[in-house]
């Protein structure tokens, strides 16, 4: 189950449920300083319960004596090598204890047989890219980067009402309106009762929208509904889930469901009434949490997903994600690195187009 990597760390395949979770304790230790919730036990607990159907599960971890030094949360499918995430993951993490163990998972992760190992959503300032792009380089690996989704990162730590004026006064006008013309409630944290009637609420707006005509909405299907019950009921045991809520005319008319940890708030999923989309409530909601964050303290309330205009313009930072694939030289590996150097220009191009139209 387990043989020596480098000298000083052995280096542990795991491939079931319950070994996956007894390393627990020893993988909350690695991420206890970490302020992201997307590399921790928790989150890939609930990522594979839910996505996991059809996959082999192949996490990596090395060890250090009998103390766990860093993992990789993998899955196999079809030869490849892939990280724990979809669609539905803001980013990817691989906690470690510093760079040595970091780059023995890495390493082990390149000697599997598996065609291609894949990564997506790595954040492009993280160690795991350039440890990747390491082993890839010295192994003679055909690598491919391509970037995924840029977020939009709001600092709190500043004066509110300079930044409410450089970067939300359209939303503060709109916040004024609607406040004299309806009776506005805004309610934090309001997971404290019966959270999955709570949660049934929330993924109801979802879905009464675009969201549930497109077949996007967190209910559209039973696996990603799932998956954010999951987190929900996860989150909460440790204490990081928040619930914010804007309530117009005695209706909820907006709500977001957030992560919060080591002083920064993760906006995980939003949905709001089209009923209420004239007055902007669900932007308005936005501005709410984020002067929330600045009356709290807390250092950055981080907006996820791609850089829309209307998230743009509340930003103040941004994190850069990339996809990344390192390929086997073996026919099968070299095949698939052949079909993604074809399509990452037509990806980039059709990337491309879609933000000239929203320009």
């Amino acid at each position: 189950m387990a043989r020596p990597a480098a000298a000083s760390h052995t280096i542990e395949w795991v491939t079931d449920g319950e070994r996956f979770a007894a390393l627990h304790d020893g993988w909350e230790a690695l991420t206890a300083g970490d302020a992201s919730p997307f590399g921790t036990h928790a989150w890939f607990h609930c990522w594979w319960r839910a996505f996991g159907a059809g996959s082999r599960l192949r996490i990596c971890a090395a060890w250090r004596a009998d103390e766990l030094a860093a993992v990789l949360a993998l899955h196999e499918r079809g030869g490849l090598l892939a990280s724990m995430t979809n669609y539905h993951s803001p980013q990817f993490r691989a906690p470690a204890r510093d760079a040595r163990a970091l780059r023995a998972v890495v390493e082990a992760a390149h000697v599997t047989g598996a065609a291609a190992l894949a990564l997506h959503a790595v954040p492009a300032s993280d160690p795991l890219l350039g440890a990747v792009g390491a082993v890839s380089s010295r192994r003679r690996r055909p690598m491919v980067v391509e970037g995924v989704h840029v977020s939009p990162i709001v600092d709190t730590t500043g004066d509110r009402a300079a930044y409410v004026r450089t970067h939300a006064s359209r939303r503060r006008t709109q916040r004024n309106k609607l406040r004299r013309e309806h009776a506005a409630e805004f309610v934090f944290d309001g997971a404290l009762g019966d959270l999955d009637a709570d949660l049934d609420r929330a993924f109801a707006i979802e879905a009464a929208g675009w969201k549930g005509r497109a077949g996007t909405a967190i209910v559209s299907a039973p696996e990603t509904e799932a998956f954010y019950r999951a987190v929900a009921h996860a989150h909460r045991a440790r204490g990081e889930l928040r619930l914010a809520w804007l309530h117009l005319d005695g209706r909820p008319a907006a709500v977001d469901l957030l992560l919060q940890r080591h002083g920064r708030l993760y906006l995980l999923k939003t949905g709001h009434d089209e009923a209420f989309a004239s007055l902007g409530a669900g932007g308005v909601l936005q501005l709410e949490i984020i002067e929330h964050c600045f009356e709290q303290g807390l250092q950055a309330c981080e907006l996820l997903g791609d850089e829309e205009p209307r998230k743009r313009r509340l930003a103040t930072d941004r994190r850069e994600h990339v996809r990344l694939w390192s390929y086997r030289r073996r026919p099968a590996g070299l095949a698939r690195y052949a079909a993604r150097r074809a399509v990452v220009p037509l990806v980039r191009r059709a990337r491309d187009g879609r933000s000239a139209l929203r320009r």
